[in-house]
This record gives C-alpha cells, sequence and structure tokens, in this order.
C-alpha cells in the first residue's frame, strides 16, 4: 500500500520529530486486526428464537444476546427500522466497551410484530476481565502515521478544527476531499485480545481514496482498508432473462470508463446506492425519490441475492 516514491513533509523542528517517529513506526507495524467469523442465530420453520414479548425490540434483542454470556450494556444502538408490511423491524448495534467504538463489531437483528426474534447476527466481543492498555499516543501522531503509512505528501499538516465525542476532525485543505477524522477506538488483534487505539479516516481528492487506517496505542499502524478500490457487486450481466446473478469487482480508480472507481462520496446504503455515472435506489413510492431507510453499507460490500418472486421492497436481514 505504501507508495516509496512519496514521503510527508511536515514543517517545523517539532514535526520534524513526529515524521521520524512515525517512519519507525511504519518499519514495525502494530498487531493485525483479527476478523473472526461472526455467530448467526436463525429460527426455523414456524418457530421463533424466543417467545411473543410486550418489550421494545431492542429489549427483547439485548435479553437474547445477554442469556447468551454476552454483556449487552455494550450495545449501542445504530439503527432501527420497522417495515409495516411485514410487520418485521430491522435492528443494527454497534459496540462499544468503557465509551470506545470496537472497530468492526456489531449485532444485527430481526424482530417479528408479535416481538419474537426472528434471526441475530452475533460479531460481538467480549470485554477484558482487566483494564484495558493506555494510549500512549495522540490523534496528532496517529494521523501522522497513517499519512506517512499511506504515503502523502503534504507541505504543512492539517489544522485540527474541532472535537467531538472521540474525534478529532482536521482540515481537509487542498488534497482531501472530506475532513481528515481520528476516533479513539479500540479494535481486536489477531489473538484475540481487545487493544486501545485510534481509526484515522482520510479520503483524497486525488484518485478518490478512502482509507480507514488502525493505528495502536504506540502509534504503530496496524492495518490499513481501502474503501473505494475494493467494492464488489452481485449483478446480473445483463438481464434476469439471461443469465444469473455473479461477483464482480468494481473498477479501480483510474479506468478509462470511470477514472474515480464506481462508487461515488457521500454515505451508502443497502438501498440507495450512489455513484459518479448512476443513483440506484428503491422507490416504493413511486415518486422518483429514494425511500427512506436502508442499512449502512461501509464495507463495499453489495452482495445481495435477488428474489425475483418477490415484491422489490421486500427486506431481509443481510
Amino acid at each position: 500500500m505504501r507508495k516509496k516514491s512519496f514521503r510527508l513533509v511536515w514543517m517545523g523542528l517539532a514535526g520534524a520529530g513526529l515524521l521520524s517517529a512515525c517512519a519507525d513506526d511504519v518499519a514495525a507495524p502494530g498487531p493485525t486486526p483479527s476478523a473472526s467469523r461472526a455467530i448467526v442465530y436463525r429460527s426455523q420453520p414456524g418457530r421463533r428464537l424466543t417467545l411473543p414479548s410486550t418489550a421494545a425490540p431492542s429489549a427483547v434483542v439485548k435479553e437474547f444476546i445477554r442469556e447468551r454470556g454476552r454483556d449487552a450494556d455494550t450495545l449501542l444502538a445504530a439503527e432501527e427500522r420497522y417495515i409495516a408490511r411485514t410487520g418485521m423491524t430491522h435492528l443494527r448495534f454497534e459496540q462499544a466497551i468503557d465509551g470506545y467504538r470496537v472497530v468492526g463489531r456489531y449485532l444485527k437483528a430481526t424482530v417479528d410484530d408479535r416481538r419474537e426474534l426472528v434471526d441475530a447476527i452475533d460479531h460481538l466481543v467480549s470485554a477484558p476481565a482487566g483494564r484495558l492498555e493506555t494510549r500512549r499516543v495522540d490523534e496528532r501522531h496517529a494521523l501522522d502515521a497513517a499519512l506517512v503509512h499511506l504515503g502523502y505528501q503534504l507541505a504543512t499538516a492539517p489544522v485540527e478544527i474541532g472535537r467531538q465525542g472521540n474525534t478529532a476532525r482536521y482540515d481537509r485543505g487542498e488534497v482531501f476531499y472530506a475532513e481528515p477524522a481520528v476516533e479513539r477506538v479500540l479494535f481486536v488483534d489477531g489473538a484475540g485480545g481487545l487493544r486501545a487505539g485510534f481509526e484515522v479516516r482520510t479520503w483524497s481528492r486525488d484518485r478518490n481514496l478512502l482509507h480507514h487506517t488502525i493505528v495502536d496505542a504506540d502509534g504503530r499502524v496496524a492495518s490499513v482498508e481501502l474503501r473505494t478500490n475494493t467494492d464488489r457487486y452481485n449483478v446480473f450481466r445483463e438481464d434476469p432473462g439471461k443469465g444469473a446473478q455473479v461477483v464482480v469487482d468494481g473498477p479501480g480508480a483510474g479506468n478509462a470508463e470511470s477514472p474515480i472507481g464506481w462508487l461515488g462520496g457521500g454515505a451508502q446504503t443497502t438501498i440507495n446506492i450512489a455513484g459518479n455515472n448512476a443513483n440506484a435506489y428503491l422507490d416504493a413510492k413511486s415518486n422518483n425519490q429514494p425511500d427512506r431507510g436502508g442499512t449502512a453499507v461501509v464495507t463495499g460490500e453489495f452482495l445481495t441475492v435477488a428474489d425475483l418472486t418477490v415484491s422489490p421492497s421486500t427486506t431481509a436481514l443481510t
């Protein structure tokens, strides 16, 4: 990922010291985050995972998880969407421990109109018994480490312009499409341990490169995820009458047909995908406007299998 022809240039003695430290860190990468598989709970035909309830859908989900030894208090509600036509409520939770988001950890679930749990996907991590490690560097050092690792060449360091919660934001200047952001987070390393660190989010104007870089507590780059150049789609190459769906890779930046790739700027969801050439969306109301809702897609993985026997507005847990 790192381009050897590039280097980060900071003006001033203090910046030069940071640059030196970051360059050393790149040579000694931090612990690689874990990509352990999720636990999937699905109902059997004619049965549900829980009994009918008068509790709120979120409470039904949390109790189910708590009974399986999970700490339901670490769940943060990210989305709750009721589909009137089906009577189903779709919920998505993120996970936070000691006030810090755990990168890549979540819980998804579906509850029916009798408040019975239909299915759930558990991709949570257990909270550690002791105290978490202390971060030995700050957001500025984490940003510097990420920029060095990604090969950015800047004349001056981005200036911090504000903070909200655990996230610091920096001036985008002429190089970035969006403001670089550094969030204090937790991540799971390859051995399954929970580590303190930072998630650095950068989005370049040149080549439309959106990177999420994990930097550990010592300021070492642990991993880099390129979000705009690894998108995949489950598509009909021509139309449903001329072959089955196939998974194709989105074109990388710099191709002749779509120079900045397929995905455009802004949020993508399961029912509203925007690119620089087209906008594909659900329009159940027939008003030529994208319907509200949908689940956020932050991985670039658009792999839903089309069921042409049901209404286009039918929603399933994915």
